[in-house]
């Protein structure tokens, strides 16, 4: 990712809400009269439901020198700048004012960026910003490049 330019909260009450199940799942592995093997897998979702929430509350898009990082919910995923052609918005919702940002690769599908849809507001100021700092990778070497032919 190299260095890192800036980062955006993608959290959302989704995920997080399921971090409350952990109280009922944990009551039913440790203080039910369920057979054990039910036991078992209600303290599997009592850990997992956990996790989630924590996952979903760090659920995040780093911007760094050399590509984006995704963190969302339950998966990481790493974009380089040169694998990406951009990015667009899917409308979601009834009224189509919520937005999914996907980002478009120059092989393969495109990836969601975000988890949850946005605010039209949030979502054009992100796509906005990924898009300056697509185009500015695109534009050439970095600040201190290569120095020109001949100057020495």
């Amino acid at each position: 990712m190299g260095e890192e330019r800036w980062r955006r909260s993608l959290r959302n009450g989704n995920g997080a809400a399921i971090g409350f199940l952990a109280p009922f799942f944990l009551i039913w592995a440790l203080g039910s009269s369920l057979p054990p093997p039910l036991r078992v897998a209600a303290g599997v979702c009592a850990v997992l439901s956990v996790a989630t929430a924590v996952d979903t509350w760090r659920a995040g898009l780093i911007v760094g020198s050399d590509g984006i990082l995704v963190r969302r919910a339950l998966q990481r995923r790493r974009l380089a700048w040169n694998e990406l052609e951009g990015f667009a918005g899917e409308r979601r919702g009834y009224r189509g004012d919520r937005i999914v940002i996907r980002a478009i690769r120059r092989q393969g599908r495109p990836m969601p960026i975000t988890d949850q849809p946005l605010t039209e507001a949030q979502a054009e100021e992100l796509l906005q910003d990924l898009g300056n700092e697509l185009d500015s990778h695109r534009a050439g070497p970095p600040e201190g490049g290569l120095p020109e032919a001949g100057s020495r």
